[in-house]
């Protein structure tokens, strides 16, 4: 049974907790006469007290760093002194003073729009018919409520003060055409270039250029990676890729996952790139360097693999991977429990994320490490595509031979480049997130404008 509180002492609660509810304050008792200077002070309880704070009581004011169940201790001066710097005798109040603002003034500035922040800003705009655009922070946001919220509609005066508050004065262009274009506004954003490339993305590409010599051509900008080289004859890139080394060489019996040629052709600066040995042998990457004859192929090794009990003998996986091809080559699964570790055959595609397994039987585990090895066999020759094409500033040399005139498809930047899946960190690729601030801008401007009227957005 717990112990029993007096009806006096429930009554002072009571009224103390609501004191504590309207004004912010906790308030308790010194339980033993204090001198100043002392470190600690003895008090009736810190239930619901901070672990640090500012206090007040006899008629001094100074902090606490620590609590137990009846005492305040590390007490100092405003100045930092140990200690407070007058007694205090037992049963005088003693008041938490650490909250800058009381429930009450929380609760005030709920209403302000100047004042209210995050979900207090979000209600008060809902409360005028004016929702949070998506990822927009407080202070735009707190800008576009006052704008919005009495202004009269249907003007171009009230599409300006939109327009200013989410894009900043000067930043654009407004216009209508009644003539040609009725009923349609206009509204041109203005480029914002920078230095900064993070976080943007640019589309390349197409860049027209003589050849400089057989294999060499002069572009406009310094390359940073290059994706193609064709013919300009070829705008939709289905035929040569100039960029790329074809390569006539050939699979081992005795090496499954090497591929070789009879001539030096490989180099230590491939290990990592794409090789492309068509719709029947698919798509590899050099995983190991050997020497200038031999490369060992496969796959990068991925964490994003499951299997289960009742499922003993297949595997799948989160993203989109397997083509059909992969039946006949294997999995090496890694690192995760030891019934499920080895290397088995692909007796069976499923589907893109599932194939089963010769041999296997599993049981369940998640985030599975798993990579895919080749099974070729010797084949006498199987052609193959390896990206070679490098570049000294703005000079780019093909491993092939060039046309007369091409289309160079590179960029100057390391900005919006493609990931192999969601799990790979794009930290250093500067990955593309798709985000259209003018869907945004529309929807806003169309709050304020009159029914039928469409808002267009374009871009300097």
């Amino acid at each position: 049974m717990g112990a029993q509180t007096g009806i006096l002492r429930s009554l002072v609660s009571g009224v103390a907790d609501s004191v504590y509810e309207l004004s912010g304050r906790l308030l308790t008792t010194v339980t033993a006469a204090y001198v100043a200077g002392g470190a600690t002070l003895t008090v009736d309880g810190t239930h619901r007290w901070p672990s640090s704070g500012r206090i007040a009581v006899g008629g001094t004011t100074g902090f606490f760093s620590g609590t137990t169940a009846t005492s305040l201790t590390g007490l100092t001066d405003e100045d930092g002194n140990v200690g407070l710097l007058v007694d205090v005798r037992a049963g005088a109040v003693v008041m938490d003073i650490s909250r800058a603002t009381t429930d009450l003034d929380d609760l005030r500035t709920a209403f302000i729009a100047d004042l209210a922040v995050g979900a207090d800003l979000t209600t008060l705009g809902r409360n005028y018919g004016v929702a949070r655009p998506r990822g927009m922070n407080d202070t735009d946001y707190r800008g576009l409520v006052r704008a919005m919220a009495f202004m009269r509609k249907q003007t171009i005066h009230a599409c300006t003060k939109v327009l200013d508050e989410v894009v900043g004065p000067g930043n654009y262009t407004l216009y209508e055409d009644l003539v040609s274009d009725p009923l349609v506004v206009h509204v041109i954003l203005a480029a914002a270039p920078s230095t900064q490339f993070r976080g943007k993305s640019y589309l390349v590409g197409g860049e027209a250029q003589p050849q400089t010599g057989a294999f060499t051509v002069l572009v406009d900008y310094v390359p940073t990676v290059i994706y193609g080289i064709y013919a300009d004859s070829d705008p939709f890139r289905v035929g040569a890729n100039y960029a790329h080394r074809l390569i006539g060489g050939f699979t081992s019996v005795v090496e499954p996952t090497w591929y070789q040629t009879a001539a030096p052709t490989f180099t230590p600066a491939m290990e990592g790139r794409p090789c492309y040995l068509g719709a029947v042998y698919g798509h590899w990457y050099i995983v190991s360097y050997i020497d200038p004859l031999s490369v060992q192929l496969g796959w990068p090794q991925r964490n994003d693999g499951e299997v289960r009990t009742w499922e003993p003998d297949v595997l799948e996986t989160d993203a989109v991977w397997f083509p059909e091809w992969v039946e006949g080559h294997r999995i090496a699964i890694s690192g995760g429990l030891a019934g499920n570790n080895g290397v088995y055959v692909i007796s069976e595609w499923l589907s893109k994320r599932r194939v089963r397994l010769a041999g296997a039987a599993f049981v369940t585990e998640t985030d599975v490490t798993w990579e895919l090895r080749p099974v070729f066999g010797a084949v006498a020759v199987v052609p193959g595509e390896i990206p070679d094409a490098t570049n000294v500033a703005k000079v780019i040399t093909a491993p092939q031979a060039l046309p007369a005139l091409m289309l160079i498809d590179y960029t100057t930047v390391p900005s919006a480049q493609a990931q192999a899946d969601p799990g790979v960190d794009g930290n250093t690729a500067y990955p593309l997130y798709l985000f259209d601030q003018g869907a945004i801008i529309a929807a806003l401007l169309d709050l304020v404008t009159a029914a039928g009227v469409q808002v267009v957005i374009e871009t300097e």
